[in-house]
């Protein structure tokens, strides 16, 4: 430029800016959905009621750290509407602090090693908003001219999008509207039943209709509906806000009917002649179905006005409003409805004169949807110990996340996020999405258990095992946070940091600068990151240096631009195959000529082995692998010296007795010899019992005296009995579980 700035300096400005203004979207939605929750919460205060989804109120102040005022009797635990107004609270203060602040609840929301890398890079955030603005006030002209600096604040921006935009936005979702529930339910435009009057909402806020939903399950509304000749009203969703409620689908099946596809989706949607009304509140709502509505005379409201389009009616929500708003709603659709049928077929029709949904056999009827990170590990039992085993065994070679929009470019609507989750699952490469990726996949099938037939050996027996499909549904781009909270729970779990995972990540058509500001977050956690459409900052080399090979050294993260398929799987089948070599997978796999062994050190105080009578079976490994899951956690952590909790289950199963429990007879011998020592017993309950046929009594009979007598034998000075204190434990651990 004239003013001195060069690529360098205008690339990464550019690129700043686009970012930040992803992180605006977000950080915009996560204020709403805590104001929501705040203005909840203190209504039912006012009433006296305690929140509908107490169990989620508790998950998220125990995440947060957040303790009830003590004042709600003793079957609160955290679960009150008072918890749920502080932690709205706690989250509107964060947000809000000054750029120099740090967000005081990060530290509990980011995974530890992450955490503790960000604040040695000094890319934590401050305030949200306040980083927004930092970032715009940085990209104006003649001000900040450093490229690294720009990129970091990049960085600091995905991080404060993830953990707040993404994460509690969630989380706190889930206190209002409800957890998500596993369920397989039809989806594409199948779900739009003509003969009932059908609201299409669009965007990113679900919280904002959940006065509608109230509204709409009431009998005077339905008794509405069937006097101007519907069957009821029902929410047709499209976009994330109607990925949002398919998670939550169990929740509403009276009032919602499905998701019917993502943005570009939305314009055919319309074109099935069923939609009475379209209500919008943030993106993906795109211009495109302005002129759809105008032509088929259906009437657009917009509930905020970041997204108001140009022919639509502007109803800002506040909770001042919410039933006015309601009734205006539902009275446009109602209205909607009638003139429509009306325009088409007169005031009386003849017999058999009704509208019909002319792409009715579009989509599939149980497609699986409600993935989260709770659903997730509940559905493998309560553990993931089945997934990590599965990744050890190698028929889940690794995970990918395929995330985010949906875009015209890159081979067409949904084609390259098809056709690349199709060949990741021919690699045995588990996919999981979130986003308006959801809309194309599941709509292509990929999301059914009839998608299973095109896995190879590893993943389709996993999937028939599991009955889940190859491809799986955590619902709206916000759900990237319960990607990443899944991902999370798996490096703690293996005791490892994220970038270790066989993890990647792939948003290969993005199209909104959310996309960009997700992806920000993803190279902050030290994913591989792939898009197939390049970001804007191919001018700068020092920007294409550092996003593709720079961040490896800081961060962990790394860019990959492919805009070939077959390409794109490939490289995601080799980053994922040189992360399991370096968690030491592959190698134990393939070097495996004999069973695994469990080996033993000579210093283990549990058992000791002898070599020389090991026939190399293999029944010590399966036990510690399979039964008790010592093993798969030694092959993931590369520990030096084998992880051992003196079970003593392989040598119970060791058929040649080359394991057995290691003698301390002769410890406690010398001691008893040596008169300068007092010999204390100290016999555990169960010790009186599990001993008996060693006193020929059947086994289970009460020994406590022989065992006392037999200890004073062999010369001990005192026995003393720890049942006392062992029932203390139980009581303590059993108040550890309930709270």
């Amino acid at each position: 430029g004239i003013c001195g700035a060069d690529a360098d300096t205008i690339a990464c400005r550019n690129f700043l800016r686009q970012v930040a203004a992803g992180s605006g979207c977000y950080t915009h939605v996560v204020e709403n959905t805590a104001r929501r929750l705040k203005e909840m919460a203190q209504e039912l205060q006012a009433e006296g009621k305690k929140p509908k989804y107490k169990d989620s109120v508790a998950k998220l102040a125990k995440i947060l750290q957040i303790n009830c005022c003590g004042n709600c009797g003793p079957d609160c635990h955290n679960s009150c509407a008072k918890t749920a107004e502080m932690i709205a609270d706690a989250v509107l203060a964060d947000i809000r602090k000054p750029y120099d602040e740090k967000m005081t609840l990060m530290k509990n929301i980011a995974l530890p090693k992450r955490y503790e890398l960000w604040e040695k890079l000094g890319i934590l955030p401050g305030g949200a908003k306040d980083e927004i603005f930092n970032a715009v006030v940085k990209t104006s002209t003649n001000l900040n001219s450093d490229p690294m600096d720009m990129l970091l604040q990049c960085l600091r921006l995905g991080i404060s999008t993830g953990n707040y935009g993404l994460i509690l936005t969630n989380l706190m979702n889930d206190i209002i509207m409800g957890p998500p529930q596993i369920s397989m339910d039809p989806v594409g435009f199948r779900i739009i039943d003509p003969e009932y009057i059908n609201i299409m909402i669009t965007g990113h806020q679900q919280s904002m209709f959940a006065d509608l939903e109230e509204k709409l399950e009431s009998e005077i509304v339905q008794k509405s509906a069937e006097l101007v000749g519907a069957k009821g009203i029902r929410i047709v969703g499209c976009t994330c806000v109607g990925q949002d409620y398919q998670a939550r689908s169990g929740c509403y099946k009276d009032v919602y009917c499905g998701h019917a596809g993502n943005n570009y989706t939305s314009e055919a949607v319309l074109m099935t002649g069923c939609v009475d009304l379209v209500v919008s509140e943030f993106n993906c709502t795109i211009p495109g179905i302005e002129p759809i509505c105008d032509q088929l005379d259906i009437k657009m409201l917009c509930l905020d006005d970041v997204a108001k389009k140009a022919n639509a009616q502007l109803l800002p929500y506040t909770a001042e409003e919410k039933e006015k708003i309601t009734s205006q709603i539902i009275a446009d659709a109602l209205c909607g409805f009638k003139n429509r049928k009306e325009k088409l077929y007169g005031t009386a029709p003849a017999e058999g004169e009704k509208r019909v949904n002319v792409m009715a056999q579009h989509g599939f009827d149980k497609s699986i949807t409600g993935l989260s990170e709770d659903t997730l590990v509940a559905a493998l039992g309560g553990t993931l110990q089945p997934l990590i085993d599965a990744i050890v065994s190698g028929k889940i070679k690794g995970i990918a996340a395929v995330v985010g929009c949906s875009n015209l470019r890159a081979k067409g609507h949904d084609v390259f996020t098809v056709e690349l989750a199709k060949e990741l699952i021919r690699k045995d490469i588990l996919v999981l999405s979130a986003g308006c990726t959801c809309g194309g996949l599941e709509n292509c099938g990929l999301m059914t258990m009839d998608a299973v037939e095109l896995c190879v050996e590893g993943l389709k027996e996993i999937c028939t095992a599991l009955g889940v499909p190859p491809v799986l549904n955590f619902g709206p781009c916000l759900a990237i946070g319960r990607i990443e909270m899944a991902a999370c729970a798996l490096a703690k779990e293996l005791n490892v940091d994220l970038p270790q995972l066989p993890v990647v990540i792939s948003a290969p058509q993005w199209l909104e600068e959310q996309a960009l500001a997700d992806g920000a977050y993803a190279l902050a956690l030290g994913f591989p990151l792939h898009l197939a459409l390049s970001p804007f900052v191919t001018g700068s080399q020092v920007a294409v240096n550092v996003l593709t090979e720079g961040l490896k050294n800081l961060t962990g993260g790394q860019l990959i631009i492919e805009t070939e398929v077959d390409a794109a799987a490939q490289k995601f089948d080799e980053i994922i195959k040189e992360k399991r070599a370096g968690l030491g997978i592959d190698n134990m796999l393939m070097n495996r000529t004999t069973p695994f062994m469990v080996p033993v050190d000579d210093v283990n105080p549990a058992i000791i082995k002898n070599e020389a009578l090991c026939s190399e079976c293999g029944h010590c490994f399966a036990v510690c692998e399979e039964e008790i899951g010592v093993a798969a956690k030694y092959l993931l952590n590369q520990r030096e010296a084998y992880q051992c909790i003196g079970c003593g289950q392989c040598s119970a199963v060791c058929p040649e007795k080359a394991i057995t429990g290691r003698p301390h007879y002769k410890i406690v011998k010398e001691l008893i010899q040596d008169p300068e020592k007092i010999v204390v017993f100290s016999t555990s309950p169960s010790v009186r019992v599990g001993f008996a046929d060693g006193f020929g009594k059947e086994p289970g009979t009460f020994a406590q005296d022989e065992m006392v007598g037999a200890l004073r034998a062999l010369g001990a000075d005192y026995v003393f009995d720890v049942t006392f204190s062992a029932d203390l434990t139980i009581m303590e651990e059993g108040s550890e579980i309930l709270n």
